[in-house]
């Protein structure tokens, strides 16, 4: 009897490790971007959108309601810099801008590593037609270019999408 519990529980633990494993591996899908020189992964459960609003790409969640206004998404605009500017210089610039938009609150920021560069991150809220946002913005800039992975949900699911947005973030990587 004692045996049996063994060997149920040992299958029990290689089945789980093999699907833990499957799952990780299949969560997410690479997106390249050759033109800008970026690499990022997405959920793979999430749509993917070139172009949208100025971005590079766009990635939102599933609709879990159809009567939902709005998708929590991540996505990455690359802008092209006139001149060399640091990270510090960049992050003042975007919080400058950001302050003069209604409704613009900033709540935290701060700086990480992304695949061994330097970022900084912001996290704001927003009111856009009548919805209030909150987004988690993290800034990399290189050679010349400033990228922006801006995360945003609405105020009442951003604590849920929070874990999945820093997960996404931290996959971003150069491709040069």
């Amino acid at each position: 009897m004692e045996k049996k519990a063994i060997t149920s529980l040992s299958l029990a633990v290689i089945l789980f490790s093999w699907i833990a494993t499957v799952t990780a591996s299949t969560e997410f899908v690479v997106y390249i971007s050759n033109d800008n020189g970026f690499s990022i992964r997405f959920p793979s459960s999430w749509e993917k959108r070139e172009g949208v609003g100025g971005s590079v790409v766009a990635a939102l969640s599933p609709q879990t309601n159809p009567a939902d206004q709005f998708r929590p998404n991540a996505n990455v605009i690359v802008k092209d810099l006139h001149r060399n500017a640091t990270l510090e210089e960049y992050m003042h610039a975007v919080i400058t801008y950001m302050n003069k938009q209604s409704g613009f609150q900033i709540h935290d920021k701060g700086q990480i590593k992304i695949n061994s560069s330097d970022a900084g991150w912001i996290l704001y809220s927003q009111r856009r037609e009548s919805i209030n946002f909150k987004v988690l913005t993290y800034i990399l800039v290189q050679k010349r270019r400033a990228y922006q992975i801006t995360c945003t949900a609405t105020v009442d699911q951003f604590a849920r999408y929070k874990k999945k947005f820093e997960d996404i973030a931290q996959t971003f990587k150069f491709e040069y």
